[in-house]
């Protein structure tokens, strides 16, 4: 059993500067540094298998990560679709699924 001691400085440092996108929706409270970690691995595209395996942890502890960091993201998606779409720079429109329609007159 391995001992999760978070990602060290540089991940964090990688991690921090990847999601600092400012065309992203606002986080409704900040990640933890595992779940920052957690978060650009599901946006590249990653599941939690290989998740688990890249950090060495259980996939129980992966899941946690995942469903805590989507709470922290505006939307009512499931918790990777929700990462995955704020990943992708969507508006807060998509993300809770309101659509603006415009009428064309």
């Amino acid at each position: 059993m391995s001992v999760d001691n978070g990602p060290d400085r540089a991940t964090l440092e990688r991690v921090e500067q990847a999601l600092s996108n400012p065309g992203r929706v606002p986080l409704l409270r900040p990640f933890t540094p595992s779940e920052a970690v957690v978060v650009e691995l599901v946006i590249r595209g990653n599941n939690g298998k290989a998740i688990s395996e890249m950090l060495d942890t259980s996939q129980r502890t992966t899941h946690f990560h995942v469903y805590n960091a989507a709470r922290k993201i505006p939307g009512n998606m499931t918790p990777v679709a929700k990462i995955e779409v704020w990943g992708r720079c969507a508006s807060v429109e998509v993300l809770t699924g309101v659509w603006i329609i415009n009428p064309v007159t």
